[in-house]
Protein backbone atom coordinates (compact mmCIF):
# COMPACT_ATOMS: atom_id res chain seq x y z
CA UNK A 1 0.00 0.00 0.00
CA UNK A 2 2.84 2.56 0.96
CA UNK A 3 4.58 1.72 -2.41
CA UNK A 4 1.13 2.08 -4.50
CA UNK A 5 0.90 6.26 -2.59
CA UNK A 6 4.59 6.54 -3.25
CA UNK A 7 3.99 5.40 -7.04
CA UNK A 8 1.30 8.13 -7.37
CA UNK A 9 2.90 11.16 -5.74
CA UNK A 10 5.65 10.38 -8.24
CA UNK A 11 3.38 10.34 -11.42
CA UNK A 12 1.26 13.23 -9.55
CA UNK A 13 4.78 15.93 -9.40
CA UNK A 14 6.21 14.46 -12.72
CA UNK A 15 2.73 14.97 -14.63
CA UNK A 16 2.20 17.79 -12.92
CA UNK A 17 6.10 19.59 -13.96
CA UNK A 18 4.83 18.21 -17.47
CA UNK A 19 2.15 20.62 -18.09
CA UNK A 20 3.84 23.40 -16.41
CA UNK A 21 6.73 22.77 -18.72
CA UNK A 22 4.26 22.81 -21.74
CA UNK A 23 2.59 25.94 -20.57
CA UNK A 24 5.72 27.95 -19.91
CA UNK A 25 7.11 26.76 -23.07
CA UNK A 26 3.86 28.31 -24.70
CA UNK A 27 4.39 31.24 -23.38
CA UNK A 28 7.61 31.74 -23.74
CA UNK A 29 6.93 31.40 -27.95
CA UNK A 30 4.05 33.68 -27.46
CA UNK A 31 6.34 36.25 -25.80
CA UNK A 32 8.91 35.61 -28.26
CA UNK A 33 6.95 36.48 -31.36
CA UNK A 34 5.23 39.40 -29.35
CA UNK A 35 9.44 40.70 -29.09
CA UNK A 36 9.55 40.22 -32.92
CA UNK A 37 6.79 42.53 -33.59
CA UNK A 38 7.81 45.14 -31.25
CA UNK A 39 11.60 45.06 -32.95
CA UNK A 40 10.08 45.60 -36.06
CA UNK A 41 7.52 48.42 -34.94
CA UNK A 42 10.92 49.91 -33.32
CA UNK A 43 12.87 49.73 -36.21
CA UNK A 44 9.78 51.67 -38.23
CA UNK A 45 9.93 54.14 -35.95
CA UNK A 46 13.40 54.97 -35.69
CA UNK A 47 13.38 54.89 -39.22
CA UNK A 48 10.67 57.64 -38.98
CA UNK A 49 12.52 59.49 -36.52
CA UNK A 50 15.57 59.70 -38.78
CA UNK A 51 13.19 61.11 -41.70
CA UNK A 52 11.89 63.65 -39.31
CA UNK A 53 15.31 64.65 -38.32
CA UNK A 54 16.73 65.09 -41.87
CA UNK A 55 13.75 67.25 -42.71
CA UNK A 56 14.84 69.29 -39.18
CA UNK A 57 17.97 69.69 -40.57
CA UNK A 58 17.20 70.91 -44.46
CA UNK A 59 14.54 73.42 -42.40
CA UNK A 60 17.46 74.62 -40.14
CA UNK A 61 19.14 75.31 -43.38
CA UNK A 62 16.62 76.84 -44.91
CA UNK A 63 15.83 79.31 -41.92
CA UNK A 64 19.53 80.10 -41.51
CA UNK A 65 19.93 80.92 -45.47
CA UNK A 66 16.60 83.35 -45.04
CA UNK A 67 18.15 84.62 -41.83
CA UNK A 68 21.64 85.73 -44.24
CA UNK A 69 19.31 87.11 -46.94
CA UNK A 70 17.27 89.05 -44.78
CA UNK A 71 19.52 92.25 -43.33
CA UNK A 72 21.02 92.65 -46.99
CA UNK A 73 17.62 93.30 -48.89
CA UNK A 74 17.37 96.51 -46.59
CA UNK A 75 13.01 96.40 -46.86
CA UNK A 76 11.17 92.73 -46.58
CA UNK A 77 7.41 91.66 -46.83
CA UNK A 78 6.06 89.58 -43.74
CA UNK A 79 2.75 87.97 -43.81
CA UNK A 80 0.73 88.56 -40.55
CA UNK A 81 -0.77 85.32 -39.14
CA UNK A 82 -4.05 86.86 -38.75
CA UNK A 83 -3.97 86.62 -42.39
CA UNK A 84 -4.07 90.18 -42.76
CA UNK A 85 -1.94 92.27 -45.28
CA UNK A 86 1.53 91.89 -45.40
CA UNK A 87 3.43 93.96 -43.23
CA UNK A 88 6.72 96.23 -44.53
CA UNK A 89 9.71 95.79 -42.24
CA UNK A 90 12.63 97.67 -42.18
CA UNK A 91 15.37 96.35 -41.35
CA UNK A 92 17.67 99.10 -41.10
CA UNK A 93 15.79 100.93 -38.12
CA UNK A 94 13.76 98.60 -36.70
CA UNK A 95 10.46 100.49 -37.61
CA UNK A 96 7.76 98.08 -39.08
CA UNK A 97 4.58 100.06 -40.94
CA UNK A 98 1.98 98.76 -43.20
Amino acid sequence: MGTTIIWALLTGVVTGGTWAAIVLLGRQHRLAEQQIGMRLELERRLDELEGIERRLAELEERVDFTERLLPKGGKSHQRSTSGQDPVVLDTADGDSGR
